[in-house]
């Protein structure tokens, strides 16, 4: 009779173990919520601020799995504290209206650009030479009428030669990568025709775009996540120029407003 009982109170224990088992292999996987709002940046970036990929995961429907999860998300290579930083002020830009467009500047706003005609107005900044590995950051939004606006890098100049303009367009949500050479502003070679992105915020909110230079690749982030990686060198040892770009589409006028703009300069280039 002792035998039995122990025989099933083992009986039970066992039942109770495989249960506990289960429960823990078969439980649901919650994922994390993320958001594209910018945040404002520091006075110097941190490792976070210039991260491509947030340390979110992507939203999707719970599902069960048989061995146990493994949270967390995909890190961006490594990047060290830049050994430079640009924070601009207005007295980077030039300055005042004109007859097709308007440039302002002020420490509470930034830089806003109207652009009156039916065509695109660029604002050049922070000529250096010699960098090969760097990034631009901004906070662009589109106040009023309708256009794209652009941030263009490695700009060896606006009258000759030429460079790169990485786009955003909030109507349609896509984004752009163009190589301009011989000074063909409005046309280009597109590195990457107009792509769909559902990390563009529409309309008049806040986008942070983001280029970065590790020598030949060029890494594109919008609100910072990653959207691509190109290489290209036509224009790779021609400095770090760049320029804020915007473009109008209609008489009416359109202004955008640039805003958090920093550049920042590394002497090593990672590798992986």
């Amino acid at each position: 009779m002792r035998l039995k009982v122990i025989s099933f109170i083992g009986a039970g224990f066992m039942l109770l173990c495989l249960l506990l088992l289960f429960t823990v292999l078969l439980h649901p996987a919650v994922a994390e919520a993320g958001t594209n709002t910018p945040a404002a940046f520091t006075a110097t970036p941190t490792l976070d601020e210039l991260g491509r990929l947030p340390n979110v995961a992507t939203p999707q429907a719970a599902k069960r799995f048989f061995l146990p999860m493994v949270r967390g998300s995909v890190r961006p290579i490594p990047t060290a504290p830049p050994d430079r930083i640009l924070n601009p002020t207005c007295w980077w830009f030039p300055l005042g209206p004109s007859g097709s467009d308007d440039v302002e500047c002020s420490a509470t706003q930034g830089l806003v650009i109207q652009r009156n005609n039916i065509s695109f107005t660029m604002v050049a900044c922070c000529g250096t030479s010699g960098a090969k590995h760097y990034a631009v950051m901004v906070d662009v939004s589109r106040t009023a009428g309708e256009g794209d606006y652009r941030i263009g890098f490695d700009v060896r100049s606006l009258v000759q030669g030429g460079g790169y303009l990485f786009g955003v367009n909030p109507d349609t949500r896509s984004y752009s990568l163009i190589r301009v050479d011989n000074s063909n502003w409005k046309g280009g070679i597109s590195l990457i025709p107009w792509t769909v992105s559902d990390k563009i915020l529409p309309g008049a909110a806040v986008n942070r775009l983001q280029i970065e230079r590790r020598g030949p690749t060029i890494l594109l982030a919008i609100n910072g996540q990653q959207v691509a990686a190109v290489q290209d060198t036509t224009w790779l040892d021609q400095g770090i120029g760049w320029t804020l770009y915007a473009r109008n589409y209609q008489a009416g006028g359109a202004v955008m407003r640039f805003e958090n703009i920093r550049c920042l300069q590394w002497n090593d280039i990672p590798t992986r």
